[in-house]
Order: structure tokens, then C-alpha cells, then sequence
């Protein structure tokens, strides 16, 4: 006698169509609705700190925080892995924050110098990218890095860079003559108390792309 094991027929109705899937568009992702300004008569997202409406995507990103924080894991995961945040940005100034804990010491009780000019170079290239942002295309590379430590860094830095104008002069420079344009730019890490605990100076290139 054989004896055979009953068929069960399962039925699963997905919850969401297949059809309705789309690959992930990251554009798409930095551009969803926030509650910024508008313009009411270009119906464009204006800067609440400089009521410009030059850049709005990138600062709608880089100002949001869970937004900036899957950028960096995605795009510049060492930083990420490090903590490096970015408390604020616009056509100004920009300030990333450094903690201070393992996974950005040195063997001697302090932050590494490594992810200093790390936090300190992210300033400057928000900075620079807030104001390329809606530009014809520029292409930016770092040529040189200089820095001074004053102070040993225990604690939480502050790195601010408040040289924005300077930036917008050279891309333009280099968006009318196409001669690639050297800017030095620095940023300065403070303690929590507003003690200067280092200077970075960041050198970028900045050339209009063909």
C-alpha cells in the first residue's frame, strides 16, 4: 500500500504589485517634499539664512540629517564610520562635527590628526558643492592639505568654515575663462568651551568641465 502526502496548495497575494517596483533613484530620494520656504513667486525653496534660492536640493540634503547620514554611509563611509556630522550649511558657511570616541582616537587619549582633516576638509567641500549645485558642471579635487594643532582634542570638535564667497568668486572665474582656479580655503576646530584646538587649510581645484 502506498500512501501518498497530501498537496496543499498555498495562495500569497503580494501586498504590493511587482509592477509597481522601481530601482532606487537617489535623486529622487534627496528630492521629496520638506517643510523649507517657498518662493511665492517662482514657487522655488529659498535659503532661510541667505533667502536665495541658488542649491536647494543639496542643502535640503546635506541639512537633513537622517538624509546626509545615508549619504555619507553610501558615498564616504569613513567619515560615517567616524561620526563625522554636518550640523549646518549655506551659500555662507558650513559646520561638520567631530566626536571624540574609539572609532576616532589615537593611542594617546585624543582625536586622531587623520580624522580632523577629515571633518575640517568636509566643511570646505559642502561648502563648495552647496554652491556648484545648479551651476554647469565644475570639477573639484583637493591639491593640498596644511595643518596646525593647538590644542589636544579630547572632546567634541567643531570645524566651521566660513568662506563661501570666496568659493563663489572662483567658480565663477573658472565658469568664464575655463583656466582652472586654486582656492585656499580654512577651517577652524573649536571646543565645546570655543577653545581653537586646530586650522586645516584645504587647497582646492576648481575647472569648468568640457
Amino acid at each position: 500500500m502506498v500512501v501518498q502526502a497530501p498537496k496543499f496548495k498555498v495562495f500569497f497575494k503580494p501586498a504590493i504589485p511587482c509592477n509597481s517596483f522601481r530601482p532606487f533613484d537617489f535623486n529622487y530620494f534627496c528630492n521629496q517634499p520638506t517643510n523649507q520656504p517657498t518662493n511665492q513667486s517662482t514657487n522655488q525653496p529659498i535659503n532661510q539664512s541667505t533667502n536665495q534660492p541658488a542649491g536647494m536640493n543639496f542643502y535640503q540634503l546635506v541639512n537633513s540629517p537622517w538624509r546626509m547620514r545615508f549619504f555619507l554611509w553610501w558615498k564616504l563611509p569613513a567619515a560615517a564610520f567616524m561620526g563625522v556630522r554636518v550640523l549646518a550649511c549655506n551659500l555662507e558657511r558650513a559646520t561638520v562635527q567631530l566626536p571624540y570616541g574609539w572609532r576616532s582616537q589615537n593611542p594617546f587619549r585624543s582625536i586622531y590628526f587623520a580624522a580632523q582633516c577629515a571633518a575640517a576638509e568636509m566643511s570646505t567641500g559642502v561648502l563648495a558643492l552647496g554652491i556648484l549645485d545648479g551651476k554647469p558642471p565644475v570639477s573639484m579635487l583637493v591639491v593640498r592639505i596644511e595643518a596646525e594643532f593647538l590644542k589636544k582634542a579630547a572632546e567634541t570638535l567643531l570645524f566651521t568654515c566660513e568662506e563661501g564667497q570666496a568659493v563663489a568668486d572662483a567658480v565663477q572665474k573658472t565658469l568664464e575663462t575655463g583656466e582652472a582656479q586654486t582656492l585656499r580655503m580654512c577651517s577652524v576646530g573649536t571646543l565645546p568651551d570655543g577653545t581653537e584646538a586646530a586650522r586645516v587649510w584645504i587647497t582646492w581645484s576648481f575647472k569648468r568641465k568640457n
